[in-house]
């Protein structure tokens, strides 16, 4: 509940003044507490954040372009190319590399405060932007009739004074003796759980993907030598709704 009532992106719109359908008042005590507390001005708190919802969904764009086309995943969270969309969301203070991406088709954009956030968006991927009408209210009829994802997570942590690992995943625990033993288990248990999920949750046609993230910190020993902390790992399944009087397969 508290995370529901938390300040929201779209109360940093209300107190610049782009969006205000609900309690702009509320938008705005919430704004001073958080700006007073990393002491910034509040005009200047909420531009931020409102900035930095246009630069995650042009990260979201080019990752599904490069994940489309060539593959890819994940590259504007890796080194390489989270300096390089550094440069491409903005100047980067002392470069003298200046990086520019042109989306060669235009981006349609839907939900109720995209002209808030579009504009930004086209502008840094040089594209036209097309707001189609009714655009506030096309997400929710898409979370209606748009496809069923349900979520599995788990984690992997190495105990202490051992080479040996511990599953955490839907609610059970289980020790291997490899990392990679305890990811292949991870990755067959995960995806039975969430295609589960899907299935109960009315899907049909469902697919199921893992994505893992291994957590090292680099040790004072010397350089380039790691310690491992942990893996992360996400199943998702997604399927379309099933309509009235279809069967529903696992």
């Amino acid at each position: 509940m508290v995370l529901r009532a938390g300040f929201t992106p779209t109360d940093a719109l209300h107190v610049v003044g782009r969006y205000d359908p609900w309690c702009g008042e509320a938008a705005q005590l919430g704004a001073e507490l958080l700006a007073k507390r990393i002491g910034m001005p509040v005009l200047a708190f909420c531009e931020m954040v409102v900035n930095g919802i246009g630069d995650r969904i042009t990260r979201q764009i080019l990752s599904k372009v490069m994940e489309d086309e060539d593959g890819v995943r994940g590259w504007p969270e890796s080194e390489g190319g989270a300096v390089l969309l550094r440069r491409v969301l903005g100047p980067e203070n002392g470069s003298v590399l200046q990086c520019e991406i042109t989306l060669r088709s235009p981006l349609v954009a839907i939900g109720a405060p995209v002209e808030a956030y579009a504009p930004r968006v086209a502008e840094v991927l040089h594209t036209r932007l097309i707001i189609p009408p009714h655009a506030e209210v096309a997400s929710a009829i898409g979370a209606v009739v748009g496809s069923v994802i349900q979520v599995v997570e788990g984690t992997i942590v190495p105990l202490a004074g051992q080479s040996r690992f511990r599953l955490h995943l839907g609610g059970e625990t289980e020790v291997f003796d490899s990392l990679e033993e305890a990811v292949a288990h991870a990755e067959r248990q995960g995806k039975e759980l969430a295609r589960a999920k899907a299935s109960s949750a009315g899907a049909v046609e469902i697919t199921v993907e893992m994505i893992r993230q291994d957590n090292t910190a680099n040790t004072a020993a010397g350089w380039g030598q790691t310690l491992y902390l942990g893996t992360d790992l996400r199943i998702t399944a997604v399927g379309r709704p099933a309509p009235v009087g279809e069967k529903t397969l696992v």
